[in-house]
Parts: C-alpha cells; sequence; structure tokens
C-alpha cells in the first residue's frame, strides 16, 4: 500500500506512515483508504475518523507491538520484525501538518489506496522509471503526460504519447485544467482526480 500523503511503500496493516508522521484513513466498514480530509467513505458510506480524533499514545501498553511499530528490515523498506527485535523506528505519535506542496492526488477508482500526489511544480507521468508518477503499464507511454501544479490550478499536459491523454472521455492535445473528480485516461487506463479544497 502506498501512503496517501507521501506514496512511500508502507504496510498494508499500517496506522501512521513512519516516513511523512501522515495518519492512515481507513474506513472501518470496508477498508478503503481516503486522504485525511475526506469525511466519508466513497465505498460503503461509513463516517471516516477526523484528524482531531485520531491518537496514538506511546505510553499506552500495546497486546500486539507489531500493530503498534514499524521496524526496518531493508534499507527504506519498513516492514514487520519477524525475528523478534527492536524497532529502528517507531510511528509518531500524531501525524505532522499535511504537505502544503500537494495539490491533490490521482487516484483508481477500482481501489482507491493506489494513488499518487500532485505535487507543486511538474509531475511527469509515464512507464519509465524516470518519472514522478511510475504507472507501469502497456498502454502508458515512456513519458507519457505532464501534470502541472502552479498558482493554485492544475494542468494536465499530453507528451506526445502513443495512446493518447483523456479527460472526461476526450482526448486531450493542449493543456487542459483539471477539476476535482475529473476521469483521467492514460492509453486505457483510468484514474479520477481528487483535489484539496484550496484547489477545487
Amino acid at each position: 500500500m502506498k501512503c496517501p500523503s507521501c506514496t512511500s511503500d508502507i504496510p498494508d496493516y499500517a496506522g501512521f506512515c513512519a516516513f511523512c508522521g501522515e495518519r492512515i484513513n481507513r474506513c472501518s466498514e470496508c477498508a478503503n483508504v481516503y486522504p485525511n480530509d475526506v469525511r466519508f467513505c466513497g465505498h460503503c458510506g461509513t463516517t471516516l475518523q477526523t484528524d482531531d480524533e485520531a491518537s496514538f499514545n506511546r505510553s499506552q501498553s500495546v497486546d500486539n507491538p507489531r500493530s503498534a511499530a514499524i521496524f526496518q528490515t531493508s534499507p527504506g523498506r519498513p516492514g514487520p520484525d519477524m525475528d523478534g527485535g527492536r524497532p529502528t523506528f517507531v510511528l509518531p505519535s500524531a501525524p505532522d501538518e499535511r504537505d502544503p506542496n500537494i495539490y491533490g492526488f490521482l487516484y483508481d477508482p477500482e481501489d482507491p489506496s493506489v494513488r499518487f500526489s500532485l505535487k507543486l511544480g511538474d509531475n511527469t507521468l509515464g512507464a519509465g522509471h524516470n518519472n514522478d508518477i511510475v504507472i507501469d503499464k502497456p498502454a502508458i507511454s515512456w513519458n507519457h503526460a505532464l501534470l502541472i501544479c502552479r498558482n493554485a490550478k492544475i494542468f494536465l499536459q499530453d507528451s506526445a504519447s502513443t495512446n493518447g491523454t483523456y479527460v472526461n472521455g476526450k482526448r486531450i492535445d493542449r493543456p487542459r485544467q483539471l477539476g476535482n473528480g475529473d476521469a483521467v485516461r492514460f492509453g486505457n487506463v483510468t484514474y479520477h482526480v481528487w483535489l484539496k479544497t484550496q484547489y477545487r
């Protein structure tokens, strides 16, 4: 699973991201993961826990320590310690402030836990590992598109891709401003746009 804030790989059972400190906003009914300012689950309608309700007390005794800590298993890769060793870092007691450089996310409507941050500046997207957003699918060109986040606006531009870039079903041939809820398709791979309130 990826952290919705910093897109670092984290364990599926994590309550917080060990890299950026953000609380993982998970639906208690269907276990879908959402950005922290979402109040209701889009899948089942359950009310989600808000930031001011979230708590993690380091001094609390925990029956299962594996649910309360992340262990370093290899450089930069968090995971449970299967040998019963000591944790190299523990989840923070409270999430840090949200990153002001993140405008929103591209997320997979079939699996909302699959998402990519839209950060201030130019965000390259493609199958090549040199991109900011890597989507390794056959229909995605090596350098497929560019998402430009500036001046409280987000624009999508196709980078002369083979299979095209579409917004709400229409192929684009010049930069197109994106809005909250837009369906964006790269070749045959569709994502939806979720934007923070101030960028809607």
